[in-house]
């Protein structure tokens, strides 16, 4: 058996090495219809987007551009258009997810943490104040949400400590 392909084999340059051909012969006989000798494809740029280490301005910018989205999010929902504002909300999120940016916490109580639709009082959510405390509930998937109500959002500790009914061995 010859160690090169048969004469007039079509597609291989008559540049390559003679093992290189034996194997594209091979490989075509094995029915693989793509030449070795062509080079893989590396993939574009727009595949490998997501990589990389995030540098301040686009830490920035995806700021910017969550902030605008909620804000849409706002007018669409106030316009009737909650399908639009849901839409908004989850693209938001997808930037905030990308980038590793957090929402404040402003906009992060106006969508369900949950099924994550905008909530509107009234529309989408039911919103009832119950002992110093904010209960949000979520009109699609039932979810609560408890904060409690305060000037810091309910951060600061009691006068008496943060569990002044717990006793300590000291207190005897």
């Amino acid at each position: 058996m010859a160690n090169h392909p048969p004469q007039g084999y079509a597609g291989t340059p008559k540049t390559l090495p003679k093992s290189v051909l034996w194997t594209e012969e091979i490989w075509t006989r094995m029915g693989h219809p793509q030449s070795l000798s062509r080079q893989p494809r590396l993939p574009s740029a727009v595949a490998r987007r997501g990589r990389g280490r995030r540098t301040k301005d686009m830490v920035e910018i995806a700021q910017e551009r969550m902030e605008l989205l909620i804000l849409q999010a706002d007018r669409a929902a106030l316009a009737g258009r909650m399908d639009l504002a849901d839409r908004c909300v989850d693209i938001a999120r997808r930037v905030g997810m990308r980038y590793n940016v957090r929402f404040p916490v402003m906009y992060r109580r106006r969508f369900c943490k949950v099924c994550y639709r905008y909530l509107l009082p009234g529309s989408t959510s039911r919103t009832r104040m119950n002992r110093s405390r904010v209960v949000t509930t979520c009109l699609r998937c039932g979810h609560v949400m408890r904060r409690p109500l305060g000037d810091k959002g309910g951060t600061e500790v009691p006068p008496g400590g943060d569990r002044p009914w717990k006793r300590t061995r000291g207190n005897g």
